[in-house]
């Protein structure tokens, strides 16, 4: 799969740095399954499945961290208090052989 992410500051605002990350990422599952099944009824059944395929996961994200108090401006009762935005979407592709 493949991975990727940057952050950093943005620009000041009151409180301090506003901040933001975002990224992407894709990945790509495989499996491959073998299984056998014995029955013991009056005639005896063997029952093997054989499943294989592969699954494809991508997801975008990004956030942002906008300081109103922070270091420059402390108040009595808040030293720092900061909104938090972010979002992801991701997308599970069919399983498919």
């Amino acid at each position: 799969g493949l991975d990727f992410s940057a952050d950093g500051d943005l620009f000041e605002f009151w409180g301090g740095p506003v901040k933001m990350a975002f990224g992407a990422a894709t990945s790509r599952a495989e499996v491959e399954s073998n299984a056998v099944s014995y029955s013991t009824t009056a005639t005896p059944v063997v029952t093997r499945t054989n499943l294989s395929g592969s699954q494809r996961t991508t997801a975008v994200f990004a956030e942002f961290a906008v300081p109103l108090v922070g270091k420059p401006n402390p108040k009595p009762l808040a030293r720092r208090l900061d909104f938090q935005f972010a979002g992801r979407h991701e997308e599970i592709g069919p399983f498919s052989k």
